[in-house]
């Protein structure tokens, strides 16, 4: 069977991408170019904008509801993210978490914001108590923690 020259040109440099790979060649890894392996991800970040962890001191005597906003950035990937809450250690005393969402899909512009909202009790005892946000998309997990500061006047 007979090839022109621009299939044995085309065969050649496919053969030598096979066989180079993206590394340069020499000494380096084998490293395909055809070949995408970088699986996508995301990143669960807070829109607080202050200390990592972000810390809310509660000082009121009554109840006190605090909202904070929360966004998912997907990464590569479009698998939906389950969002959930735990506290870290002790609970406060009859404290709510409340999850605007706890599905977020990824579509275009590729982030999705919510909002956790801590709901205090007028008889939580002083401390600092942990909540821990969690996103998970079937393949990752991520976290973050906000510290709750109760310090109320007597």
């Amino acid at each position: 069977m007979k090839r022109g020259w621009g299939a044995s040109l085309a065969l050649s440099v496919v053969l030598s991408v096979m066989l180079a790979g993206c590394g340069g060649g020499g000494k380096a890894p084998y490293v395909p170019c055809l070949q995408h392996n970088v699986q996508g991800t995301f990143a669960l970040l807070d829109l607080t904008g202050g200390d990592d962890p972000p810390v809310f001191r509660v000082t009121s005597k009554h109840s006190v509801s605090i909202p904070i906003g929360m966004r998912v950035q997907w990464k590569g990937s479009t698998r939906p993210v389950t969002i959930s809450t735990a506290w870290v250690g002790e609970a406060p005393y009859s404290a709510k978490v409340v999850t605007d969402h706890t599905e977020m899909s990824a579509a275009a512009p590729w982030y999705a914001d919510f909002i956790v909202t801590v709901v205090t009790h007028p008889s939580t005892a002083p401390g600092d108590y942990t909540l821990r946000v969690t996103g998970h998309d079937g393949v990752h997990t991520r976290s973050r923690d906000f510290v709750f500061r109760f310090d109320r006047p007597g």
